[in-house]
């Protein structure tokens, strides 16, 4: 039986005024989510088969420079915990989706 796959969680990956501001800005564009959509034979679709979320058209907003420092500085704590070796995070690609 399989151990299941490796995960890590951060408690307060964000700093509470970066929390409340990240809420702040779902909620605000709760008018600029629209179905996220899949890659299908080179072409991009909304497929409720195999996704169902919704993603935000202004992404993370006044929190997605300091989000994606965020994911750096952890990186390699959480590389360290996962058994993997340490590399540099190039890019990231960072997108506010929510899922029902």
């Amino acid at each position: 039986m399989s151990a299941g796959p490796a995960y890590q969680i951060f408690d307060r990956f964000l700093s509470l005024e970066d929390h409340a501001a990240l809420l702040t800005h779902a909620l605000a564009s709760q008018d600029r989510f629209a179905p996220a959509k899949v890659w299908y034979h080179r072409k991009e679709r909304v497929d409720p088969e195999s996704r169902m979320s919704w993603k935000c058209e202004s992404g993370l907003g006044p929190v997605e420079e300091r989000f994606a420092a965020a994911i750096h500085a952890a990186a390699p704590q959480a590389l360290a915990a996962l058994g993997m070796a340490e590399f540099e995070v190039a890019k990231t690609e960072l997108e506010l989706v929510a899922h029902r």
